[in-house]
């Protein structure tokens, strides 16, 4: 699956929005990392790394999606018609997924 299919039905002003849902998700993941691991005796040693993780994986996270945004744009530049069949794939019913039956 492409990037471009991804990111097509992705309303312009949604991304704003997606980044910030992303964000705040995270940081409410954080905090209940830490609060679960604060009583642990290695939570002190491993404090540095684990905050630094916390910060790069959000980051390149919103790396990819505006590195795929600019992807997508540059297909639709080259290809106009592009977003007309981005859009028809998308509303495209899907088969029922049987990954939890």
């Amino acid at each position: 699956m492409s990037s471009a299919f991804l990111l097509g039905p992705i309303r312009p002003d949604g991304k704003a929005r997606q980044g910030l849902l992303l964000l705040l998700g995270w940081a409410q993941g954080c905090i209940g990392g830490h609060l679960r691991l604060r009583p642990k005796p290695l939570c002190g040693s491993w404090r540095i790394p684990l905050a630094r993780a916390a910060v790069r994986l959000p980051r390149l996270a919103l790396f990819g999606t505006v590195s795929a945004g600019r992807e997508l744009a540059r297909l639709l530049e080259a290809d106009p018609m592009a977003g007309g069949r981005l859009v028809a794939l998308a509303a495209r019913p899907r088969a029922p997924s049987r990954a939890f039956c």
